[in-house]
């Protein structure tokens, strides 16, 4: 599913996506990035949801 985020968040979401994908990382790292891609995600996801933007997927 496709949504609309600023392009801070977009920034964020690919730093942290890179980060989970990391091998390199211990597994804790790479644990609490994706804590906070599914927060910022989720965040997103629910202010287009309460703001009636479209959803497109």
């Amino acid at each position: 599913m496709k949504i609309l985020v600023t392009a801070k968040e977009k920034r964020l979401l690919d730093h942290y996506y890179k980060l989970m994908n990391d091998t390199s990382l211990p597994l804790s790292q790479r644990r609490v990035a994706k804590i906070r891609f599914d927060n910022l995600y989720n965040e997103a996801k629910l202010r287009a949801c309460n703001t009636d933007t479209t959803l497109y997927g």
